[in-house]
């Protein structure tokens, strides 16, 4: 039981997903703890949304930036907000997701047993997968260091509750729960824009000693995505270029010149295979571009056109 309750700031970027963005409130409005505050950051939404956030509760905190500065960079503005104020935790959440009813009470009472050491995720689960919706996918990830890889972990079994967390290599991006005090800011590295950036949050994360952690005991509902599209042009490219950088900041100049060798020969025949398979050899060039843009080190937010 908690004798007091700590306070929790759900931080939520909304970029042209008012919708699912509402949903994901009304889902925070349902959890059976109560000392929680919102923060909702608009991304440069075509239109503002600001009158129906409020008109569902005028109490969350509203901020609008004019343009999109990316996932990394959005929530790192709701990070330096909260460092401003005092609350005993932020739990960073995609717009997309619906959250269990006992998702906050129960992360709240894993980071107590852990001794606020701990960066926790629930465990994720499809939206609506083939018309179910206890089908996860993703109780963390791991990653493979020689060809840059990530893998979520149990992705496409039957969620079964267990009382348990486990240990994972890093957690995906869409739900992170955490003390205030391990949300340094720049929390995320903006150099990525999008995705690689929780992989790298990650492994700061653990030198600086918090678990990762996973916890089986509950859950949240994610529409995967929704935001940047499955397939995406801009996506493909960005998940390319940002194994690039990602690894060349985390790995020996001589793992880096191994992974290379790696993903130039072998890895990168695999997604050309993949891509036409999917009848989208478009993204074959994207994915080059994203490569030799990676090798040459060009980061943030992505130039040119993707359509």
């Amino acid at each position: 039981m908690i004798n007091k309750q700590e306070s929790v700031l759900i931080i939520i970027l909304n970029w042209n997903g008012i919708s699912d963005t509402m949903e994901c409130l009304r889902s925070i409005k349902e959890q059976d703890y109560k000392d929680i505050d919102i923060l909702v950051i608009d991304n440069g939404s075509r239109e503002n949304p600001e009158r129906e956030i409020k008109k569902l509760d005028s109490h969350i905190i509203f901020v609008r930036n004019e343009e999109n500065t990316g996932f990394a960079a959005g929530y790192n503005q709701g990070i330096e907000w909260a460092k401003t104020k005092d609350y005993d935790y932020l739990f960073l959440v995609n717009n997309d997701t619906v959250l269990a009813s006992d998702c906050i009470s129960k992360l709240v009472v894993r980071e107590k047993q852990h001794k606020d050491k701990a960066v926790i995720t629930p465990s994720i689960l499809y939206y609506s997968h083939d018309g179910k919706n206890s089908i996860i996918w993703s109780e963390g990830a791991k990653i493979n260091l020689l060809t840059g890889r990530t893998e979520h972990i149990n992705h496409m079994m039957q969620y079964v509750f267990k009382d348990e967390v486990m240990t994972v290599d890093y957690i995906v991006g869409c739900a992170l729960f955490l003390p205030n005090a391990a949300a340094t800011n720049p929390f995320f590295n903006t150099e990525y824009f999008a995705f690689y950036e929780d992989v790298d949050c990650s492994f700061s994360l653990k030198k600086k000693g918090y678990e990762l952690l996973v916890d089986k005991s509950t859950y949240i509902h994610h529409k995967v995505s929704a935001t940047a599209g499955y397939l995406s042009r801009f996506s493909i490219y960005l998940q390319a270029r940002n194994k690039l950088l990602f690894m060349k900041k985390n790995r020996t100049a001589l793992e880096y010149m191994a992974f290379l060798f790696v993903l130039i020969l072998f890895e990168q025949f695999y997604w050309i295979v993949f891509f036409l398979l999917k009848k989208r050899a478009d993204l074959v060039l994207i994915s080059y571009r994203g490569l030799f843009d990676g090798i040459k080190g060009i980061s943030g937010k992505p130039i040119g056109t993707f359509s």
